[in-house]
């Protein structure tokens, strides 16, 4: 999602807030602070816990966009997760540091721990709710496009990504990183399309560990497009996890679709329909399932910058995908269970 700015002359709020961040210059005018900050309670399974957004995670973010010389702009982002459950999350590291330049000619490069161009394209153009929550009971593309492969997340290390604006509706961005701690390396690329009120996306994600340990490669299209007040949402994905050396694979087909409504100047419906065919699952000869994920949320606004929420979201297993682990392990569900529901209550504020 993306967050208005509020700008903090000094930014000593920042430092009073507990960031403390070992950057000087982060007290010059020029920085941002923005953000989000939430919280949820939810019922899953008949066990009640209190948490994050689950819809939209709470971070802490400060930017910096910057004239140069020549018509180069100096851009700058750095943040750190946050959760007002518990406040115990994301302050022993950066959630995210990029240094970048643009030109005017369209032509963006940036460096450092950030998305990969796949994974901006599926929360810009392809799901509904942007795969900005907290859970995995409502953001399944977790386990599968972004975290499966040891050594890389949604956003890497070392990463290198440059992105072009063609023409006002086509966009081309190309990523590459190495892992967290320098071995194996990752290759993304996605062709995006704006025109009127539709926009669509195409993307592919490589990843591949030192020789032998690994691979996965991730393949995704579709958009959303606005018909009177409704804004619909279609994509398709192609999952491959692979281990050489174990002589193991696996294999995910993904649909998804989804719709926003506002019903009113304030309040809006969201929902969101995933299902996943796997194939192989674990590694496991023969072990193959369907997923299905339903997540819907009615949101109300109040006033510009706070809104509260409730949701309802299920996850349904079938043939093999009742004894897949990751499932089992991050889910919360017993092993051979058909169905996990849940019911959420939340609320955030963005600045």
């Amino acid at each position: 999602m993306r967050y208005p700015t509020v700008s903090i002359p000094a930014l000593r709020v920042v430092l009073a807030a507990g960031l403390a961040l070992p950057c000087m210059p982060c007290l010059a005018a020029g920085w941002q602070l923005h953000g989000h900050l939430g919280v949820s309670l939810s019922s899953i399974g008949g066990a009640a816990s209190m948490g994050d957004d689950m819809f939209d995670a709470s971070a802490l973010r400060l930017t910096l966009d910057e004239a140069l010389a020549g018509g180069v702009r100096l851009i700058a982002r750095m943040s750190v997760q946050a959760d007002v459950s518990d406040g115990a999350a994301g302050f022993t590291g950066l959630d995210q540091s990029i240094l970048g330049l643009q030109w005017e000619r369209g032509v963006t490069i940036t460096v450092g721990r950030q998305y990969s161009s796949a994974i901006d394209s599926i929360a810009d153009f392809l799901d509904v709710f942007e795969v900005g929550g907290s859970s995995v009971h409502v953001l399944p593309l977790a386990l599968l496009a972004t975290n499966r492969f040891d050594g890389f997340a949604g956003k890497q290390n070392g990463s290198v990504k440059l992105r072009w604006q063609a023409t006002p509706e086509w966009h081309v961005s190309v990523s590459a990183a190495d892992a967290s701690h320098g071995a194996g390396r990752s290759e993304s690329a996605a062709v995006q399309y704006r025109a009127g009120a539709c926009a669509g996306a195409a993307l592919t994600l490589r990843n591949r560990g030192p020789s032998g340990a690994g691979r996965q490669d991730v393949a995704g299209a579709g958009g959303h497009c606005k018909l009177g007040a409704v804004q619909l949402y279609a994509a398709l994905y192609r999952m491959r996890l692979a281990q050489p050396d174990a002589g193991w694979r696996e294999r995910h087909d993904m649909a998804h679709a989804g719709l926003r409504l506002p019903l009113d100047a304030s309040s809006t419906l969201a929902a969101g329909y995933y299902l996943d065919r796997g194939a192989e699952l674990n590694g496991v000869a023969g072990r193959a399932g369907a997923k299905q994920t339903f997540a819907a949320t009615l949101t109300h606004n109040l006033g510009l910058r706070a809104r509260l929420y409730v949701a309802a979201f299920s996850n349904g297993y079938t043939g093999g995908y009742r004894d897949e682990i990751w499932n089992i392990r991050f889910l919360g569900r017993l092993a051979g269970a058909a169905r996990v529901r849940g019911v959420a209550l939340g609320g955030g504020l963005d600045f």
